[in-house]
């Protein structure tokens, strides 16, 4: 309803209709009931004419390559044929899949694998059989730009290059980031690309002052290390949640935007003792960086308080930690370790002993 897409049990045109992919459930249904719309709307499409398609997902296989799973709209699509894609591409099919394995041939209705672009093709892009169809399609597209451009107001711009496992996690990335909106501050997409982070990325982003989103993708150890080299921020991400809500808050200025490398930072989420000795143990998650045995720290009560006393310039303000101490011993699960990277959870043992240490403080490494 929030949509206005009212389906026909709220008084609605939008026929609804129940199903599982799990059990099958309604899957017949959904069928019958395809038909019988198609046959209402008078549906139909020409296997001669030209060819439309479009991508509905697209993805890159480190075997196979760029592929990209459309669906058949008109014209007839064949292993070999020379196809044109919205954003640009040019493709020579060289394999045609469904979901019963290769075929050489599709029709409209089809949805099928096609293999041959050099690159994942934008989620929702148009395929054609003719380039010119192409050009028409970028003629509009900027006739559009250049309205949007008109009378503009100029903002800050928060400059983010996104990299994710599939194209259709990308577009549901930026469509998402469409509905953060600041009235002095605006997001710029410099680039997105399905793939992990690379060199290439770590360069751009140094260049252009962006900040790398990661999501469900990998970035490689030595990619790291040129990232830290370069001042570049990198943010991985496994829920497109966390994303929007780090980008809302960076742009708020809630989220500080470091460019000096965090040595380690972790927060309090269990505290212990042990039976024998009385000996406290906080059990704490690594948000950044790593922590490691005889490493100096700082103890905080929130994350904002200890941002507040490192970037204060007032000199009757003086905020203090609650502790500085060192780290004595670091413990995973029941094995005892030298080093706790980002994501670890972690026991740690302290010297001197901090006995009033609380779940949500805030570890710093100095």
């Amino acid at each position: 309803a929030d949509s206005n897409i009212l389906v026909e049990g709220w008084g609605g045109n939008v026929v609804c209709v129940e199903i599982s992919a799990k059990s099958g459930k309604g899957v017949d249904e959904l069928l019958e009931v395809l038909l019988l719309m198609a046959e209402m709307l008078e549906l139909k499409a020409n296997p001669k004419g030209d060819l439309l398609a479009t991508v509905i997902e697209s993805k890159m296989d480190q075997k196979r390559g760029a592929v990209s799973a459309i669906v058949v709209q008109n014209g007839t699509l064949e292993v070999g044929d020379a196809i044109y894609s919205q954003d640009g591409q040019k493709c020579k099919i060289r394999a045609l899949n469904d979901f019963k394995g290769d075929i050489k041939r599709a029709v409209p209705g089809d949805a099928v694998e096609v293999l041959g672009f050099s690159k994942p093709v934008k989620l929702g892009s148009s395929i054609f059989d003719k380039k010119e169809s192409v050009k028409q399609v970028a003629v509009v597209k900027s006739q559009i730009i250049q309205l949007k451009d008109m009378g503009g107001i100029k903002k800050r711009q928060l400059n983010l290059i996104i990299k994710a496992d599939t194209r259709g996690s990308l577009d549901a990335i930026e469509s998402s980031l469409k509905a953060v909106i600041k009235e002095d501050a605006e997001i710029n997409v410099i680039v997105s690309v399905v793939g992990n982070v690379g060199e290439s990325d770590i360069l751009l982003a140094s260049a252009s002052r962006a900040i790398i989103l990661a999501f469900n993708v990998q970035t490689p150890r030595s990619v790291s290390d040129m990232a830290e080299g370069y001042g570049v921020i990198i943010r991985t991400y496994k829920i497109i949640y966390d994303l929007l809500q780090d980008v809302d808050g960076t742009l708020q200025g809630i989220i500080e935007i470091e460019e000096e490398k965090i040595k380690g930072r972790a927060q309090v989420i269990a505290k212990f003792k042990l039976p024998k000795s009385g000996d406290i143990i906080a059990g704490c998650k690594v948000l950044s960086g790593r922590l490691r045995v005889k490493d100096k720290l700082e103890i905080w009560e929130t994350l904002d308080e200890m941002k507040k006393a490192k970037g204060s310039e007032d000199k009757e303000i003086e905020m203090k930690p609650l502790y500085t101490g060192v780290i004595k011993n670091l413990k995973i699960e029941r094995d005892e370790v030298n080093v706790a990277g980002k994501d670890n959870e972690v026991g740690v043992f302290l010297n001197p002993p901090f006995p009033e240490v609380k779940i949500g403080y805030i570890v710093t490494v100095l």
